[in-house]
């Protein structure tokens, strides 16, 4: 067997675009701090970031990306269909603030969990760099 063909499972594979990785605690940093609009790009840019890793997480990111996603839009049908049955507690506009405090809460959890499995893989990419650039 070859060092050349072997390759460690949990190895990172970096792509052609590894100059355009960064820290993944940058984008969670970045993420608290941009307005809320624009924190939805956040999962992108930690995706797209896990991509140019090569992440053997990648799919498990992704699917963390869409619970999120299913779940935040879930809970506007439920909160829709709620005002819609005219049920107490949802019938005035006071309940807005209380929405986007959970469905920020539910998208920090889970830009959270993606966080947690790039950490590793790009704590593993920056020694294996260190360690080629040393020699």
């Amino acid at each position: 067997m070859t060092s050349a063909g072997y390759q460690i499972i949990d190895e990172p594979k970096p792509r052609f675009t590894s100059n355009l990785i960064v820290q993944p605690f940058i984008i969670l940093l970045a993420c608290m701090l941009v307005p809320a609009p624009f924190r939805y790009l956040m999962v992108v840019w930690l995706l797209f970031n896990s991509w140019c890793l090569g992440s053997p997480t990648l799919v498990r990111e992704c699917l963390y990306a869409l619970a999120a996603f299913a779940i935040v839009m879930l809970s506007f049908v439920v909160v829709g269909f709620l005002m819609q049955a005219n049920v107490p507690g949802f019938q005035s506009t006071a309940f807005g603030p209380y929405l986007r405090i959970y469905t920020s809460a539910i998208y920090l959890t889970f830009l959270y969990l993606i966080y947690l499995r790039q950490m590793p893989v790009y704590e593993l990419w920056r020694y294996i760099r260190e360690q080629q650039e040393q020699g």
